[in-house]
């Protein structure tokens, strides 16, 4: 059952979670940035447990790939979940394919940053990927390593939210929907 549209007063509390990673390997040799910072929260007044979260994630055309299927709401409603293990490698101005779904039959919007600047926070400017739109299909596409980026490890971060598509500019804060989703 989903909550009317209104008015509602929503707390938000900095958690420090740790989503998947991207490792930037580098061409020939060099040194990198290996060394992610801890990154912001987010917080719903419900989260994933009414059934909005993300159930299927896996990447493809990585040298090594993301595969987390199957994974249910993670039960809280900070809705950050920690996949640090989970990392997909690419080379320096390479590319990826993502694949992301929501396990519950409620539509989700989803959108995906990178922090390339590795301070724990991730702005409008590097955010990577949307869905466009909102459903409860498998959502695809591309994410292209910017040229400017170092070869290193860097925190991804995959949010969904019910009903709508989250914007550029809430990857750490905010969202089209404060009320239900998961990060």
């Amino acid at each position: 059952t989903k909550i009317s549209t209104g008015n509602y007063s929503i707390n938000f509390t900095a958690t420090f979670a740790s989503p998947p990673a991207v490792n930037v390997t580098p061409i020939g040799s060099g040194s990198c940035n290996n060394s992610p910072a801890p990154t912001c929260g987010i917080t719903y007044s419900t989260g994933c447990s009414a059934g909005d979260n993300i159930n299927n994630f896996s990447t493809t055309g990585g040298t090594t790939n993301i595969t987390n299927n199957a994974t249910g709401c993670n039960g809280t409603t900070t809705a950050a979940a920690n996949f640090t293990a989970q990392i997909v490698t690419v080379p320096l101005n390479g590319s990826f394919n993502i694949s992301v779904q929501t396990g519950g039959g409620f539509a989700q919007g989803f959108h995906i940053w990178i922090d390339f600047d590795q301070n724990g926070t991730f702005m409008a400017s590097e955010a990577m990927w949307n869905s466009g739109t909102v459903g409860t299909g498998a959502f695809t596409g591309t994410i292209t390593i910017p040229s400017s980026v170092k070869c290193g490890i860097y925190r991804m971060r995959v949010r969904c939210a019910y009903n709508c598509v989250p914007t550029i500019a809430q990857g750490c804060a905010g969202t089209c929907d404060a009320i239900y989703g998961e990060a």
